[in-house]
């Protein structure tokens, strides 16, 4: 059956890349096939591509039981755009046995497949990482996962079985393996363990190999409640108030990986609801679909960036806009003149905390009075790790650090340990931190003025609550620790 599977693909590639429709194609191979039970499965993949027009999603829904390996390849192939010479190689990955045809647990022993996506999940389980690095060294590979905001070694492997992985990696994602010396993006769907798996995939060529980056996008386990999110009530109240507010622009800011993202689904997602308001998006890439929600996925190469999609967008009559990023002051000055036209627009920038979005947005070219006229609330933040209670450890707090911290002296806190239960770190899982900026009269005139020092009085001044301030409610809170807040805030 591995054989007629595989011939299958390489039909159905070659009559698309001739021009031929997928259904004609389908019709063809299913008239032309002699043994019954192909000729069923041909049949009903035909009868599902009649109903999903999505090839992926037909062998998914076909009564097949395809592989996740398999489904993932196609997948990409179609998120690539390389469905044609995709499916090539697809075939050729069928006969080398580098995939399997069909979903079947006593399958899974073939060395080429355990040095691939299995090799990876097996190590998935124990760690449950963020992102997954393939490092290659001068004589190895390492690998590498990303565990509450560090790297972690995990493994190491041989340079042969790294190339391996790699090459294994690249043909499941429909990367082009002849490529070696260019860099290469893409990305794999799976299934594991019941859960729905979206790896966004990053090759980049180094002097000793290929380093292979996988973010790990688990669909099934996203959380967007304000309740579970913003674990400090005060936060929380303030979330409600700036998305309540009827047009205007709030920006969600933090450095990569701090969760920024999230909290901008998680407001997008409370306008949804409402079902009375009508919400788009534009995004490279779009991380979470979400119902009820109109997302645009920027594509250069046909000339559909942010500028152009907030444009489009504007015409379909919106309540509500979310752009990815503010990358440039042509997409900001849309945004401006958005927000200015009665809409409500949501966005994200990369920048440490509220202060410093404002001089950000200075730095590339935003007048001041543009920043000013549009803009109604910053929120920035931060990932802190979470103390494991199984092995946290109890002090006294000394004078001076008391003193630093406005920690009571004498008191308790916890600090990190480590044991089997969080892999002797000493911490499992992480903590959102905020800040929030209303930018009422007062703060809009500073602005206006490029008054830096001025707003930054205006926030020690006021009751403001900084992301450093919420860390050392956790450390008093015994949900954190100082050294964990230092590493953080210590630039701050």
């Amino acid at each position: 059956m591995k054989e007629q599977v595989a011939i299958f693909f390489r039909q159905v590639g070659r009559s698309f890349a001739c021009g031929v429709p997928l259904l004609k194609a389908l019709e063809t191979i299913y008239l032309e096939t002699e043994d019954v039970n192909w000729k069923s499965i041909v049949l009903d993949i035909l009868e599902s591509m009649q109903i999903e027009p999505s090839f992926s999603l037909a062998l998914k829904n076909s009564g097949a039981n395809f592989s996740p390996s398999l489904l993932g390849m196609v997948q990409a192939c179609e998120d690539n755009g390389r469905l044609d010479s995709g499916l090539e190689d697809i075939a050729k990955a069928l006969e080398e046995s580098v995939i399997l045809p069909f979903f079947e647990e006593s399958d899974t022993k073939d060395i080429d497949e355990e040095m691939g996506l299995t090799y990876l999940f097996a190590l998935f389980d124990k760690n449950q990482p963020s992102d997954i690095h393939i490092l290659p060294q001068s004589e190895s590979y390492e690998i590498k996962f990303r565990i509450n905001g560090l790297l972690v070694s995990v493994d190491r492997l041989s340079k042969d079985l790294g190339v391996k992985l790699v090459t294994n990696i690249k043909r499941a994602s429909c990367l082009h393996l002849d490529i070696t010396n260019l860099p290469q993006d893409g990305r794999i769907r799976v299934k594991h363990n019941n859960e729905s798996l979206d790896l966004r995939l990053s090759v980049l060529p180094t002097v000793l190999g290929e380093k292979v980056t996988l973010r790990v996008l688990n669909n099934s386990n996203i959380i967007l409640e304000p309740e579970r999110i913003f674990t400090n009530q005060d936060d929380l109240a303030q979330f409600n108030e700036l998305i309540n507010i009827p047009f205007g622009m709030v920006l969600f800011c933090g450095p990569t990986g701090s969760g920024k993202t999230t909290t901008l689904y998680t407001a997008v997602n409370e306008f949804a609801k409402r079902e009375v308001l009508s919400v788009s998006s534009i995004e490279d890439p779009v991380e979470y679909v979400l119902p009820g929600v109109s997302q645009v996925l920027v594509d250069t190469q046909s000339g559909l960036n942010f500028a152009a999609g907030i444009r489009s967008i504007l015409r379909s009559d919106p309540d509500v806009v979310c752009v990815g990023e503010v990358r440039n002051e042509e997409v900001f000055s849309l945004m401006n003149k958005t927000a200015l036209t009665g809409h409500l627009v949501l966005s994200t920038m990369h920048t440490a905390d509220c202060l410093s979005t404002i001089e950000k947005l200075l730095e590339i070219g935003v007048d001041s009075f543009s920043i000013s006229t549009a803009l109604s609330g910053l929120v920035c933040q931060r990932l802190v790790r979470s103390l494991c209670t199984k092995c946290m450890v109890k002090e006294t707090v000394s004078k001076n650090v008391a003193l630093e911290f406005d920690l009571e002296e004498g008191s308790e806190i916890c600090s990190a340990s480590g044991c089997d239960s969080c892999n002797q770190t000493g911490y499992r899982g992480r903590v959102a931190v905020y800040e929030f900026l209303k930018i009422n009269k007062e703060v809009k005139d500073m602005i206006r003025e490029k008054d830096m020092k001025g707003i930054a009085d205006y926030i020690d001044e006021k009751e403001y609550y900084s992301m450093r301030d919420r860390g050392v409610q956790l450390v008093k809170e015994h949900r954190s620790s100082l050294e964990e807040v230092i590493r953080q805030f210590s630039q701050m």
